[in-house]
């Protein structure tokens, strides 16, 4: 026996459906005579569904957070995340928890911390101090900044945009030397 039941994402004009199906162990009688078992569904209907629903919450989360540059805000919350996705903040905290294996902090850090690195590689940003950098990426302050991209990237950002610039200067010196040999 099947049922179906509709999970619908209120906001996000997505549906998702899960079919919850019992292990019938019942026996059928075709019309050969021969009696014929169903075989057994190893589906745990309500697990399975809830493991799918926090996967396409997770999954929206991301989306959300890197289209519409969330992280750059200083004083997101958890709240504001799940009142942008019309979902129960229980359910983003464990969407974020089981499925991406962060907290709500972390999460956001990474994404701060990707931002800063694009903008300690971009040339333009060469003009701009540290703290500028943090404060553009969404870090408040910048103890809080060296800590994190210490955290994630195994260097402190002024080390990184150091070794950045050294390392473009080598590429810009190799491309205008094989330039010449050609």
């Amino acid at each position: 026996m099947k049922q179906l039941s509709i999970i619908v994402l209120k906001g996000l004009k997505k549906t998702l459906a899960c079919f919850k199906t019992r292990r019938t162990s019942g026996v059928k009688n075709p019309p050969g005579g021969q009696s014929v078992r169903e075989p057994a569904v190893t589906v745990t209907g309500n697990n399975a569904c809830q493991a799918i629903r926090l996967q396409e919450v997770a999954v929206n989360v991301k989306a959300i957070i890197g289209e519409y540059k969330l992280y750059k805000n200083p004083t997101l919350t958890l709240r504001e995340l799940s009142d942008r996705l019309n979902m129960p903040s229980y359910i983003v905290s464990k969407a974020i928890n089981e499925v991406l294996g962060a907290n709500f902090y972390d999460l956001v850090n990474k994404y701060r911390v990707e931002e800063a690195k694009l903008l300690l590689t971009n040339p333009w940003y060469d003009r701009y101090t540290i703290l500028r950098v943090a404060s553009d990426a969404g870090f408040n302050s910048k103890t809080t900044f060296n800590v994190v991209f210490r955290k994630f990237s195994g260097v402190t950002p002024s080390y990184y945009r150091t070794t950045c610039r050294m390392t473009s200067d080598v590429h810009n010196l190799n491309l205008v030397t094989h330039s010449k040999l050609f």
